[in-house]
């Protein structure tokens, strides 16, 4: 007997342990997972500067177009701080399974997961992070394009002889 198609596309995440690995194992895992992100298709990174240390960096999924005049609005993915990964375009059902698993926390209308200590714990998060960029993708693809110049800098035109 099949399941029914949503439940085949299931987000299934192992339980986090509380007790984490040695810091300098959690800094290469994060350095691994920042690499693998930089890698994904269509991506872009903004870093934000609120002080002169960089305090977290955005990214974002710019899908490109055919069309020379219009594009997509960029969406954001996720924004890497040293709080965890605020990954946005998850589903309500991925939500659930990332907070249920002990994985992150709801802030808003997102989830902050939490920063990867080990190997494994790198592959969970790789897992999230992979998941919201497949489900912004197929809405990225679905979305009206925008014209490239904002109204207020097009030319204005007037119609009577007085200008």
């Amino acid at each position: 007997m099949t399941a029914p198609p949503d439940e085949t596309d299931r987000l299934q995440l192992p339980a986090r342990i509380r007790v984490g690995a040695t810091p300098d194992a959690g800094f290469a895992c994060r350095l691994a997972l920042a690499d693998r992100i930089a890698g994904l298709p269509d991506i872009q990174t903004v870093e934000r500067d609120l002080d002169t240390l960089p305090c977290s960096v955005d990214v974002y999924l710019c899908k490109p177009t055919s069309s020379g005049r219009k594009r997509r609005a960029a969406a954001l993915l996720c924004s890497i701080s040293r709080d965890g990964i605020a990954v946005r375009g998850l589903s309500n059902r991925d939500k659930y399974q990332v907070l249920c698993s002990g994985w992150g926390k709801l802030q808003g209308d997102h989830v902050v997961v939490f920063l990867p200590r080990s190997l494994s714990e790198l592959e969970v998060c790789w897992r999230i992070l992979c998941r919201a960029h497949l489900a912004l993708s197929e809405a990225s693809a679905d979305a009206p394009l925008q014209r490239m110049a904002s109204p207020w800098d097009l030319p204005r035109f007037s119609r009577t002889p007085l200008q």
